[in-house]
């Protein structure tokens, strides 16, 4: 099956008469009447009662031409999707990202994207968080990468994590937490001072 049947008997059962369905697909009447069948064929059932002078869809006829109807809906919305997404796909993509934490990954990110878009320029820039996000809510930055933050940062945006890192603690050997297994989030140590991790899953 494809879309030019649903077509045809779209416009067959809106028509219902073989001639002007015809006439109107710019197909001859017998090629229309053997696709129809066709299409009988494929779903398993009839669609139309046919006699000599009338044609009417049957209770399954019915129920599927609103399907096809809905399915060339959504086909055609597609395509106009592609058409926008191909008519704008050049320009410039602004990208912010929070100081060097992410450079690492930024230069993979940009090999790839390039690679991938060369029509599209890559503009990038360096800020502290609070304008990142400042600068994502009024629209002047498309895209932003930052470290591990505190989703209440983010109120209004979208975002995924795309990486991890793990997480260090160095120390002198001779300290009192030297031998400690860091699974908690805090560990008590001499004189009643604590060590708390921050807030990484990297523990």
């Amino acid at each position: 099956m494809d879309i030019n049947r649903l077509n045809e008997f779209i416009t067959l059962a809106t028509l219902l008469n073989y001639s002007k369905a015809a006439n109107q697909l710019y197909l001859t009447q017998p090629a229309l009447s053997r696709h129809i069948h066709d299409l009988e064929q494929t779903l398993g059932t009839q669609l139309f009662i046919r006699d000599t002078h009338n044609v009417h869809l049957t209770s399954v006829g019915e129920i599927f031409l609103k399907e096809a109807q809905e399915i060339i809906t959504r086909y055609n919305h597609a395509l106009d999707l592609i058409k926008e997404v191909s008519s704008t796909s050049t320009g410039e993509l602004k990208i912010g990202f929070l100081g060097t934490a992410s450079q690492s990954f930024l230069s993979d990110f940009v090999m790839g994207f390039t690679a991938s878009h060369p029509q599209i320029k890559l503009s990038m820039t360096s800020d502290a968080l609070d304008i990142l996000v400042k600068q994502l809510n009024d629209g002047f930055t498309d895209l932003a990468f930052v470290t591990h933050v505190d989703k209440n940062y983010l109120i209004g945006l979208e975002s995924k994590t795309i990486m991890k890192s793990p997480l260090i603690a160095v120390m002198h050997p001779t300290h009192a937490l030297a031998n400690l297994t860091f699974y908690q989030r805090s560990v008590r140590v001499p004189n009643d001072q604590f060590l708390t991790s921050g807030e990484s899953d990297h523990q």
